[in-house]
């Protein structure tokens, strides 16, 4: 694909661009609107605030979750944890890609 091809999406209040609709929209309400407009949600435990609900899930989980209460996804071939199961799929296919061993989820 030609670069030149490539839809580009421009912020109408500054000089900010990407590739991605969803990343323009998240852009505007963050950089662009007044907060009195935007319905924030509230971390309970500091003062992060977010519009998304998972945004706030994945923040309580890497910010104030312990890590005895945290369901760690562990790799079969190797030491490497995470919180996210998304996260051990990435490291599965860097580090053990074209593997015999390695089981699929």
């Amino acid at each position: 694909m030609n670069p030149k091809d490539v839809k580009w999406f421009k912020c109408e209040h500054c000089p900010y661009i990407t590739k991605f609709k969803p990343e323009m929209k998240k852009h505007t309400i963050s950089k662009h609107t007044n907060s009195k407009e935007i319905k924030w949600i509230q971390c309970k435990h500091c003062l992060y605030k977010t519009v998304r609900k998972q945004h706030l899930q994945s923040h309580i989980l890497a910010k104030h979750t312990s890590p005895e209460d945290v369901k760690w996804f562990q790799c079969e071939r190797c030491s490497y944890q995470t919180k996210w199961r998304n996260n051990l799929r990435k490291h599965t296919v860097t580090n053990h890609i074209n593997r015999p061993d390695v089981k699929w989820m």
